[in-house]
């Protein structure tokens, strides 16, 4: 990633230095099956998940853009300023959808999953 880029990010969003990127909360077997680093979006605002995005791909050959519920068209969103506005030859490697039970007994719910899989092509 070259210095422009990071020029154009830092105008839109004020880099403070600590590392975003977190892991997602997962199954065993899911956590075995995932490779590379790990973005989980939340209700942060997006370009905070595009800089640990793209930080992420820095660090690692592959990065796992992961989202539950009302965040997953954040995961989409993402994906696609990052591709569109800073990493052109970014590639989407999978996407995998699910569902997640969360409560407890009487208080258990469905809750959409994603997760896309970002390579970048350099």
């Amino acid at each position: 990633m070259d210095e422009s880029m990071w020029a154009r990010l830092s105008k839109l969003h004020k880099i403070d230095g600590q590392r975003i990127l977190s892991v997602h909360v997962c199954s065993l077997r899911q956590v075995k099956s995932m490779q590379g680093e790990n973005v989980d979006i939340g209700s942060k605002p997006i370009l905070n998940h595009v800089t640990a995005l793209m930080k992420g791909l820095q660090e690692a050959e592959s990065v796992n853009v992961m989202a539950r519920g009302r965040a997953t068209s954040s995961a989409v969103d993402v994906v696609e300023v990052t591709r569109r506005s800073f990493l052109n030859g970014l590639l989407v490697d999978d996407i995998s959808i699910g569902t997640e039970r969360l409560g407890e007994a009487e208080a258990l719910r469905n809750v959409s999953t994603i997760s896309i899989r970002l390579k970048n092509s350099a």
